[in-house]
């Protein structure tokens, strides 16, 4: 008898979830009813992106500080 009610709650509970669920989704409308479309991005190969993202690295890397080496040879014998 105790099995049986407790059998019984679980389909209460998953049907309300169920419900809860539906009532979600019906309160969202769709992308077609907001009027939202994702901008269509072009297309661009990686051999035409290539020389730029080279430019762009040896222009940083230009820009860029070295670190001075703090140990020499004649403080690492002396």
């Amino acid at each position: 008898m105790i099995a049986d009610k407790m059998e019984e709650r679980q389909a209460q509970r998953a049907e309300a979830l169920k419900e809860a669920k539906a009532a979600e989704q019906g309160d969202r409308p769709g992308k077609a009813e907001r009027g939202e479309k994702k901008p269509e991005r072009e297309r661009v190969s990686m051999r035409e992106k290539l020389p730029e993202k080279k430019a762009e690295v040896a222009k940083n890397e230009a820009n860029r500080e070295h670190p001075v080496p703090t140990k020499t040879k004649e403080t690492a014998l002396g």
